[in-house]
């Protein structure tokens, strides 16, 4: 399937799930069926980066040049994406990207990557059934700027 999806000046993440696939553009988190490619849903979220699916959940990393937001970790539920929770800036305040799922954890990529000159390393870990931050993982002097995340059994890279 080719589509163009307007306003958005770039696409960001894709990501599959059972009968849907979710793209992360610009501002916009859009749903398409899987099988028909007919786009079933679509909101505007300013600052989105990166997605991941895990049960009911869509986890959305947040980042924009030159803009702040009330939050940078928003959670929606997959099916209607109306937001669930969202981790408020009062609780982490710099800007996110990559994002892995597992076991019910969400492990994401925090580096204020979008204030140039002032970029953080940390991996945040947010407890999707009780909706909050769990844990900040500090990654050290030489960690800073995260941008993907991936799983690998236990292993995070």
């Amino acid at each position: 399937m080719l589509d163009e999806i307007e306003n958005a000046r770039f696409a960001s993440d894709i990501i599959l799930d059972e009968s849907s696939y979710y793209i992360a553009a610009d501002k916009y988190l859009l749903q398409y069926d899987l099988f028909t490619d007919e786009l079933v849903n679509t909101i505007e979220i300013p600052g989105i980066r990166k997605i991941a699916v895990d049960d009911n959940y869509i986890v959305v990393t947040r980042g924009e040049y030159l803009m702040s937001f009330d939050s940078y970790i928003q959670v929606y539920n997959k099916s209607t994406l109306a937001l669930e929770f969202e981790i408020s800036n009062a609780e982490l305040n710099y800007t996110t990207e990559g994002v892995a799922i597992k076991d019910g954890i969400a492990y994401i990529a925090v580096n204020n990557g979008f204030n140039f000159g002032l970029e953080v390393g940390m991996i945040a870990e947010i407890d999707l059934a009780g909706e909050m931050l769990t844990n900040l993982v500090d990654l050290g002097a030489n960690g800073n700027n995260p941008d993907n995340l991936m799983l690998d059994g236990d292993n995070i890279y």
